[in-house]
């Protein structure tokens, strides 16, 4: 559970309901988060990506405080729940004349992440999904202590890129759908060329983030994503090129 978590948590979602009640450090984080991203959309579509990367480890503190967080204070993480609610809150914009392609491709990357995540929980019994967010409350991991970590455990320097990758890919599409929801909320009326840049990016981030889950064995066979309109059948067809690199034993090292 904690390699599902790890890659699958808007944190705006999240911890939406809780904004005055989490405590001081985190609520700056996330404030100040906001402010920078806020500021971003603001700018040209050519700096969207750079800048987002240069985010992404503060998105992942975020993140992992956050589900910390909720956990110390009883409350549940419903992933179902989660995914529901972010839904709801997405798909009014569909109808959208500006927001409509941003949305749909958003409801497409959660759809493409959930299922990753299902895939993942369905693996393992309820005892070890709570103590994989157990073990999520209790650990205190940077984005650069993980990054240290996996490669520690992990020498093959190509082994390493996928697995980064693949925790990259999620983010960046978690700082979409975060975005998204500022825009929402703002009411900010950021340019045409954005809105398409941002549609852009998280496509392209659940592809790969979905086929980069199967090439860590991470997606059972029998699941099988077909999203008409957006995905290709090259994606679908994809092979798998890599074997299993036994992520299951290194995730339980994160509990530990």
């Amino acid at each position: 559970m904690t390699s599902g978590a790890l890659a699958y948590s808007p944190i705006f979602f999240l911890i939406k309901e809780h904004l005055e009640e989490v405590n001081l450090p985190l609520r700056m984080k996330l404030h100040g988060l906001i402010i920078e991203l806020t500021d971003l959309l603001k700018r040209q579509p050519s700096e969207l990506r750079p800048s987002m990367d240069l985010l992404i480890s503060q998105l992942f503190d975020i993140r992992i405080q956050a589900m910390k967080w909720l956990s110390r204070n009883d409350e549940d993480i419903d992933f179902n729940n989660l995914y529901e609610d972010i839904q709801e809150d997405i798909s009014p914009f569909i109808s959208d004349k500006k927001y409509g392609l941003l949305a749909e491709n958003c409801l497409f990357a959660l759809r493409s992440n959930f299922r990753v995540l299902s895939s993942v929980t369905s693996q393992i019994s309820t005892v070890e999904l709570e103590n994989g967010i157990q073990g999520i409350s209790e650990a205190d991991i940077t984005y650069d202590q993980l990054k240290a970590l996996l490669r520690a455990s992990i020498p093959l320097s190509h082994e390493f890129n996928i697995l980064i990758n693949w925790i990259n890919s999620s983010l960046r599409v978690e700082f979409v759908i975060f975005s998204f929801a500022i825009i929402q909320d703002s009411k900010l009326n950021i340019q045409k060329d954005m809105v398409e840049e941002l549609s852009t990016i998280v496509v392209n981030e659940s592809h790969e983030y979905y086929s980069l889950s199967k090439t860590l064995g991470l997606i059972q066979k029998k699941t099988v994503l077909n999203d008409n309109n957006i995905i290709s059948p090259e994606f679908i067809n994809e092979q798998e090129t890599f074997s299993e690199l036994g992520l299951d034993e290194f995730f339980k090292t994160l509990d530990s």
